[in-house]
């Protein structure tokens, strides 16, 4: 996620669109998932204060209907 994300904070927009946590589910839980986005939104506060960050749900996958439970509790997490 920060290999995409460093070039377009040096730019300091003003909004920044993630859509990121997908491709982890199979590999990670939710929380970590969750601290990971967390971190990484931190990272962006501290090195472009004004931008804003609007961070998009997990949006389910048609090739892994099983991972739908995680998807929920993954953006559960992120909405807190």
């Amino acid at each position: 996620m920060r290999y995409y994300v460093k070039p377009a904070i040096s730019r300091s927009p003003d909004y920044l669109l993630l859509h990121v946590g997908t491709n982890d589910l199979k590999r990670q839980t939710p929380q970590q998932i969750a601290g990971s986005i967390s971190t990484l939104c931190q990272e962006i506060v501290k090195e472009s204060p004004n931008t804003k960050i609007v961070l998009s749900k997990v949006i389910t996958r048609s090739d892994d209907s099983s991972l739908d439970s995680k998807i929920k509790e993954l953006n559960c997490k992120l909405s807190q």
